[in-house]
């Protein structure tokens, strides 16, 4: 077989050639590989037609894989891979380049190099600036409800998530929503580095969880609330609220407009510019503002489910990078396309369920001519309008009509346009909360004859 004259696309060969050090001819290094030969090179003929992977590593040069596939199709797998992990990265953090061989149906032998075989998780591990990135996939030995005491990070800069009290270490569910999940119990569950992470200046922050409650809900922290400090919060009244503290604290909370719910997974971003803060949840912009007060220079450590020791998580994680920097567009693009397709997160974010039905609906006459109604609104969380709904008693709830719509903390309201002398069998009312996931079912009746 010749060495090719030209590579990628049709480029010169010399334009195609990516790693440093690498002075041998293939030539060379293709005879090499044979005289190490850690598995046979396979038979090339028509009547055989299958392809061989030569795989070169750029931290060990001088070891050459090969790999066959007698069906034609290719199972691509690095052979220093531990066995049982089926971590999708080489645990050398190199790249790899590609030879790979075939021939055709007429005998033909096809050489073609490739650098874009590739597992996907370099898509996070080549962006700039990684300095802590932790999954659940690294758990995965662990039994369900097993206590969490370390989790490992696998940015390659062993700023490892401990945790020494044993009873403020979260939960391994092996079915955490259908999938695994670490399970933060939002009392007194933190999982926080030994040492400082990355620098706050400017960071962006990605986080997949699914909180359980979603008012006063911290998440991943630095240590403290003071000048360099970071905390995101998932959430705060039921929507995201980030934080960055500069010289001077003059920066207030950032609060999102996505209502957050219980339901549903999602990738939770906190961006920071030098001159900017951007929330957003599964890529959707949720909120923005300009920040004030200088950069302050500090590194800090990163807790996980708790600023600290307060306002602790409680919820689901599976996953959390952290970033030094800003990553560009199309990178964080990327990050969020690998972490959507990895934990089957929903996009764009689901809408809350429906809020629950009023109860204990009740009126009399008021005594001045019109009717005063009250109810109780069980859940005001995905609550955003209460719909009140009348019909003469003796008509059929066909000819119910909508009168009026309060708000989400009301649970009364007087109806002064009755006609008592006119309608003596009096009014039949009826009640309905209303939010961004539709209606509730209708409350109990109340008739009211005045």
């Amino acid at each position: 077989m010749k060495f090719p004259k030209t590579g990628v696309r049709g480029r010169p060969w010399s334009a195609t050639r990516r790693f440093q050090g690498w002075v041998a001819t293939w030539a060379q290094d293709r005879r090499r590989s044979r005289q190490n030969h850690l598995l046979p090179a396979p038979v090339l003929s028509p009547a055989n037609p299958s392809i061989a992977v030569w795989d070169w590593s750029n931290t060990n040069p001088a070891r050459w894989n090969a790999y066959n596939s007698l069906d034609g199709g290719l199972t691509y797998l690095f052979d220093d891979f531990v066995a049982g992990t089926e971590r999708q990265y080489a645990p050398d953090g190199g790249q790899h380049l590609m030879f790979i061989v075939g021939v055709d149906a007429n005998g033909v032998e096809i050489t073609q190099r490739s650098n874009a075989v590739r597992p996907d998780d370099y898509i996070i591990l080549d962006v700039p600036g990684l300095k802590l990135w932790v999954r659940v996939e690294s758990l995965k030995t662990l039994a369900n409800n097993a206590v969490v005491g370390s989790w490992s990070d696998e940015s390659g800069n062993a700023k490892h998530l401990v945790q020494a009290v044993a009873a403020s270490r979260p939960i391994y569910k092996s079915t955490g929503d259908g999938s695994p999940a670490v399970l933060f119990d939002g009392i007194n569950d933190v999982l926080a580095s030994a040492s400082n992470v990355f620098a706050t200046n400017t960071h962006t922050i990605f986080l997949v969880a699914r909180p359980l409650v979603t008012a006063t809900n911290d998440a991943v922290g630095t240590g403290t609330v003071t000048d360099g400090d970071v905390l995101l919060m998932v959430g705060y009244a039921d929507r995201m609220r980030g934080h960055t503290w500069r010289l001077g604290n003059l920066n207030g909370p950032t609060d999102g407009v996505t209502l957050l719910h219980p339901n549903a997974f999602a990738i939770f971003e906190q961006e920071v510019t030098a001159t900017d803060l951007f929330l957003r949840v599964t890529g959707a912009l949720d909120a923005s503002r300009a920040l004030v007060g200088g950069l302050v220079g500090a590194s800090k450590p990163v807790y996980l489910g708790s600023r600290n020791n307060s306002w602790f998580f409680n919820g689901y994680v599976r996953a959390l990078l952290v970033y030094e920097g800003n990553p560009t567009g199309p990178q964080k693009t990327a990050i969020r396309n690998y972490l959507i397709s990895s934990y089957g997160i929903p996009t764009p974010y689901p809408l809350p369920p429906a809020p629950g039905a009023p109860t204990d609906l009740d009126g009399y006459d008021n005594g001045g001519g019109g009717v005063y109604i009250y109810w109780n609104t069980v859940d005001y969380s995905y609550v955003t309008d209460v719909r009140i709904e009348r019909k003469l008693t003796t008509e059929p709830d066909a000819t119910y009509i909508e009168i009026v719509s309060v708000g989400p903390g009301d649970n009364e309201y007087t109806d002064d346009e009755v006609e008592p002398a006119t309608y003596p069998s009096g009014y039949t009312y009826r009640v309905r909360a209303h939010g961004p996931g539709g209606f509730s079912p209708y409350s109990n009746t109340v008739v009211v004859i005045i």
